[in-house]
C-alpha cells in the first residue's frame, strides 16, 4: 500500500482495498453513474445541463471514491500497525515461555537429584526398620538352657512287657513261696 501511494498508482486496484465493502459500493456507484451518463450522451449533447450535472455527481463520486480508497488503505496501515505490535506481544510471550521452560528444565534436574536422594534414604530407613523389627523379636525370645548330651539310638527290641522274664520270676517266686 506504501509503495503505491508513493508511485501514485489507484489504490483501488490492491487486492486488500479492494475488497473493501465502502470502495466496493463507491465503485458500483460510479459505474451506475457513468451508465447514467452515457444514457443521457445518448439523448442529449455533451453541453446539456443534465449532462454537465451528471458528469458533476461523477467527479464527486470519484472524489469520494479516493476519500474511500485512502481511508482503506489507512485502515490497511493501523491493521498492519496492530499486527506488528501483536506480533511483538507473541514474541515477547514466546521468550518468557522459553525462559520458563529452561527454568523448569533446571528445576526437574535438581528435583530428580532429590527424588533419587530420597528413595535412597526411604530404602536406608526400610531395612534399618526391618532390622530393628527382628532385633526386637530376637530379644524376646528367651534363651534355652538345653544342650543334647547324647544322641537317641532306637532300640533292638521292645522293652516291656518282658514275658520271659515275668514267667521265669512268678515261677520262682511261686516255688519260694509253697
Amino acid at each position: 500500500v506504501r509503495k503505491a501511494i508513493e508511485a501514485g498508482e489507484p489504490l483501488g486496484q490492491l487486492p486488500m482495498i479492494a475488497v473493501d465493502l465502502a470502495v466496493k459500493q463507491a465503485q458500483s456507484d460510479i459505474v451506475t453513474k457513468q451508465g447514467e451518463i452515457a444514457t443521457l450522451r445518448q439523448r442529449y449533447r455533451d453541453r446539456h445541463p443534465d449532462v454537465l450535472q451528471a458528469l458533476s455527481e461523477l467527479q464527486a463520486l470519484e472524489g469520494i471514491y479516493q476519500q474511500v480508497c485512502r481511508d482503506s488503505a489507512r485502515r490497511v496501515e493501523a491493521r498492519y500497525q496492530l499486527a506488528l505490535e501483536k506480533e511483538k506481544a507473541v514474541r515477547k510471550a514466546l521468550e518468557e515461555q522459553e525462559q520458563t521452560a529452561f527454568d523448569l528444565e533446571r528445576k526437574l534436574v535438581k528435583y530428580s537429584e532429590i527424588k533419587r536422594t530420597v528413595e535412597a534414604d526411604q530404602q536406608v530407613y526400610d531395612a534399618i526398620l526391618s532390622r530393628m523389627q527382628e532385633t526386637k523379636i530376637a530379644g524376646d525370645i528367651k534363651a534355652n538352657n538345653i544342650r543334647l548330651v547324647d544322641a537317641a539310638t532306637p532300640a533292638t527290641q521292645p522293652c516291656r512287657p518282658l514275658k520271659r522274664k515275668i514267667l521265669l520270676n512268678s515261677i520262682l517266686l511261686g516255688l519260694v513261696g509253697g
